[in-house]
């Protein structure tokens, strides 16, 4: 004999509506970091005005710098330091080259340390992509409005403590970048007029001929000054 249960509506109710609820949770939600990584996948082009505040100890007010950035999905982008001195550094498709203002115009820069120039510009454009630790190279942390990125290595922390990108609140848009060197000293990056998905020249991300002075460019950088530090021979 099949002995008959009895059905209980309000139970019944109660399960589906808990299961309900865990479909949503699961498969809705997402963390600021995937939402934010969401955000950037639909940005194709970036232009931009930035403010470099470099801060120290020893002195009295910050080293100010500014200049243009320029960004086109997934890997060309230009950094142009405009003032105090031009600098500038172009990738394109992936390629990097980097160029410092003469009394002959601009002049591409080669030697010691390129490599490590190119790892630090690659690293920038992940972070627009909202790819963070791809390398495992920091712990990627969310405060609030603010991603932190604190090296995981040690030899790394001693140059870099921790990198902070403020959010905009445009989604998949950073608004400023501080890089803490030391208890007395960060870089703070600040974007200005901030445009998304405008339309951006080719030639914006040309590698220079010797000696070209562009209208739209003047400016260009090594590592050491998108860090803050003046190049040799600049007093600031």
């Amino acid at each position: 004999m099949i002995r008959k249960i009895p059905f209980n509506k309000s139970a019944a109710w109660s399960r589906g509506l808990i299961f309900l609820i865990s479909l949503v949770c699961t498969g809705f939600t997402s963390t600021p970091l995937e939402e934010f990584k969401s955000a950037a996948e639909k940005i194709h082009t970036l232009k931009a005005d930035f403010v470099q505040e470099k801060h120290l100890k020893i002195l009295s007010t910050p080293l100010i710098s500014t200049g243009l950035f320029r960004y086109q999905a997934p890997d060309s982008f230009r950094w142009e330091y405009r003032s105090p001195i031009k600098n500038l550094v172009l990738m394109q498709a992936g390629d990097l080259s980097r160029y410092e203002w003469t009394e002959r115009g601009f002049q591409k820069i080669t030697g010691h340390g390129f490599q490590g120039i190119q790892g630090v510009f690659e690293e920038i454009t992940r972070w627009l992509k909202g790819d963070f630790d791809r390398d495992g190279a920091f712990r990627v942390s969310f405060q609030e409005d603010e991603i932190v990125l604190t090296p995981r290595e040690e030899a790394f922390r001693q140059w870099i403590h921790r990198i902070v990108l403020a959010l905009s609140e445009r989604p998949g848009v950073i608004q400023s970048v501080t890089l803490y060197e030391g208890a007395d000293s960060y870089t703070r990056i600040t974007f200005k007029d901030v445009q998304v998905n405008a339309d951006l020249s080719p030639s914006c991300f040309r590698p220079l001929s010797p000696g070209e002075d562009p209208i739209r460019s003047h400016e260009t950088s090594s590592v050491r000054h998108l860090f803050g530090y003046p190049n040799r021979g600049h007093r600031p």
